[in-house]
């Protein structure tokens, strides 16, 4: 299924470097607060991909989700597929604010998140509590800080928690703040392994 991938996409789009790297021991090297169990990236953030998914999340160009899509399931595949077991894990996503969805009309981490493995249950946990500022102006302490204590577990879900494995899908990692800010919560409600797949890493 995955040989022809390539055929998937314009001149533009095969410009796409597939990676398919594990970057745990990068970012647990990097910072000894870091509490994702795994972390692994489909893509390099080069000019091709950057300009592809800025059109995705700022031009309202939705359907472009359709084209991440097999990334996310080839990393899935190559990493995950033989270590999660269906009735212990569950695929979550990071939550907007009421106002940046409305001015968006979409999520596009849940998107990518509800689409790219039917046989895994997505789940709606997280809600976003806090307005925050765009990630991409920031430096790597002002994104900690900016996300800090912007998410919560929904009510109703803080049960299913405890001993389950959670896939966190978004779709780039660069100083792994709202991930980090993610499993935090996860962890503390007795979250047993987090993973994150991401489309891309910008660090």
């Amino acid at each position: 299924m995955f040989k022809s991938l390539e055929s998937l996409f314009c001149n533009e789009e095969k410009e796409f470097k597939i990676i398919n790297f594990d970057k745990t021991d990068f970012y647990k090297k990097e910072n000894l607060n870091f509490l994702l169990d795994w972390v692994y990236v489909a893509l390099e953030y080069n000019d091709s991909f950057k300009r592809k998914i800025e059109n995705f999340k700022y031009l309202h160009n939705k359907e472009l989700h359709k084209k991440f899509l097999p990334y996310l399931k080839k990393l899935f595949d190559l990493y995950l597929k033989n270590r999660v077991k269906k009735e212990d894990v569950f695929i979550v996503w990071v939550p907007m604010t009421f106002w940046r969805y409305f001015a968006r009309w979409y999520n596009q981490t849940y998107l990518l998140a509800e689409n790219f493995n039917k046989d895994l249950e997505f789940i709606k946990l997280f809600k976003k509590i806090k307005n925050t500022k765009h990630q991409v102006w920031l430096s790597k302490k002002q994104r900690q800080i900016n996300v800090l204590n912007s998410f919560t577990i929904k009510k109703k879900y803080l049960n299913l928690v405890k001993w389950k494995d959670f896939i966190i899908v978004d779709d780039i990692i660069s100083t792994w703040s709202t991930a980090n800010e993610l499993t935090k919560i996860l962890k503390k409600n007795w979250a047993r392994k987090v993973y994150g797949l991401f489309l891309a890493t910008g660090y």
